[in-house]
């Protein structure tokens, strides 16, 4: 595996229990164990992402490409809003949408 297929970069968004927290800038890289780690900076929205934050145990990133993972802050300052993070778990795919059946009115 190449280096670039190691780094993971974007936009994306941070939310907890569904609810839009931040737009984000992410740099992630994966290890070769596995582990997926970087940075996100904020760019719009809350910016306490901090790990004692009251979101802080159920923070999601969503990636550009709409997979997600759950977040996990290290470290970071809420003042500039930037944060060193890894990722719970390989990202996932993206939630399939429900769609509602459409009935017959002729």
């Amino acid at each position: 595996m190449g280096a670039e297929e190691n780094r993971i970069a974007g936009h994306g968004i941070v939310h907890a229990m569904g609810i839009w927290l931040a737009t984000v800038d992410y740099a992630l890289k994966r290890t070769p164990s596995g582990t997926i780690a970087g940075t996100v900076r904020v760019t719009n929205g809350e910016r306490d992402l901090t790990p004692g934050s009251l979101f802080a145990e159920d923070l999601v990133l969503e990636l550009e490409d709409g997979t997600w993972s759950a977040m996990v802050p290290s470290s970071g300052n809420s003042h500039r809003g930037f944060y060193h993070v890894k990722l719970d778990s390989v990202p996932q795919p993206p939630p399939v949408p429900r769609t509602l059946p459409v009935e017959d009115t002729l």
